[in-house]
């Protein structure tokens, strides 16, 4: 397995789509997402994040604190 293969994990939507089928609509989804990212500029492969919650030092509380 690839160093940065994500495991893959039985989902309930197995037996609805199949895992082949399902595997082809992620990969379809993901390039067509690194396609229009590739529109706005340059992708880096680093994510910047804070360490701790702007909402927690001060910042707003919205969209901070709303969870995704």
């Amino acid at each position: 397995m690839p160093e940065n293969a994500i495991p893959q994990v039985p989902q309930l939507d197995d037996a609805v789509v199949g895992k082949e089928a399902g595997a082809q609509m992620l990969a379809t989804a993901c390039a067509a997402r690194d396609a229009f990212y590739a529109t706005l500029g340059a992708m880096d492969a680093d994510v910047l994040a804070p360490l701790l919650n702007p909402a927690f030092m001060g910042g707003p509380r919205w969209p901070s604190l709303r969870q995704a």
